[in-house]
């Protein structure tokens, strides 16, 4: 895969044909809450704050996706430690809203990082996965719309 680190997730634990649950991504997002990971590209280290499970859930991002990118988003929540020990990039942007002074009031780092969801064949078996980009952000998670397929 290029020589990119990618956290793979063997088990589709968020499922559904038309929605995911949000509230029960939420409810799995808290078992990090109070939780350290470090970088290893930049070796900070990173607090997983009680805001987190809403932000990543209920934040205007996560209200517009649909369909595969929205279970995609739902299901790397299982991989979040290990999404954040391999996340390479770090970017830092000033903020800018006002709404964000009290939490991000010296601003805001982004990262990368790459995780791969199973696509199962019709007799219950992986056939593949799928290979998505992730842009981590201080508060939420944000896919990029690339995806590649393994098989």
């Amino acid at each position: 895969m290029n020589g990119k680190k990618t956290v793979f997730i063997h088990d589709i634990l968020f499922k559904g044909k038309r929605a995911v649950n949000w509230d029960e991504v939420e409810k799995y997002l808290r078992q990090y809450v109070g939780e350290f990971y470090q970088i290893e590209d930049c070796n900070k280290m990173i607090y997983i704050g009680s805001d987190l499970p809403d932000e990543y859930t209920h934040s205007n991002y996560t209200r517009i996706l649909k369909g595969a990118n929205a279970k995609a988003k739902a299901n790397a929540a299982q991989g979040l430690p290990e999404l954040l020990k391999i996340a390479t990039n770090e970017v830092y942007e000033d903020n800018r809203k006002e709404k964000h002074s009290k939490d991000a009031k010296y601003g805001w780092y982004s990262y990368d990082s790459r995780f791969a969801l199973p696509v199962f064949g019709d007799d219950g078996e992986i056939e593949r996965y799928n290979v998505f980009m992730l842009q981590c952000w201080s508060d939420t998670m944000k896919m990029r719309n690339i995806t590649y397929t393994i098989s």
